[in-house]
């Protein structure tokens, strides 16, 4: 549904990225030299943090903690591809998961 405001047709706004906008955001910092509002938001949802995402609550992984913000974006594209439905689902979760899945814990390892 789109909103009337004045001459100006404004989409509602969303709570949160899909993976694929986090994807394209994440190639155009990359793009830019990891500069600017696509940088921070390409960083935002891929570095570890408890409260960067509005879904629920992250499922929590063992990535290694040196593990950088390309290579966290690089997982995103190589996996995006292969399941384009998920493309569609809100980034948090996407991206939690595929931690997750990438980076399982082994018994007693606690998660980052």
């Amino acid at each position: 549904m789109l909103l009337l405001a004045g001459a100006w047709l404004v989409a509602p706004a969303a709570a949160e990225p899909t993976a694929g906008e986090l994807a394209a955001s994440c190639r155009e910092a990359f793009a830019g030299g990891l500069r600017g509002v696509s940088a921070a938001a390409c960083a935002w949802y891929l570095e570890p943090c408890g409260a960067c995402t509005v879904s629920e609550a992250p499922v929590q992984d063992c990535a290694p903690a040196d593990l950088d913000t390309r290579a966290r974006a690089d997982l995103l594209f190589e996996y995006l591809p292969a399941l384009p439905a998920a493309s569609a689902e809100p980034a948090g979760p996407v991206v939690a998961a595929l931690l997750a899945a990438r980076y399982p814990c082994a018994p007693g390892e606690e998660p980052r």
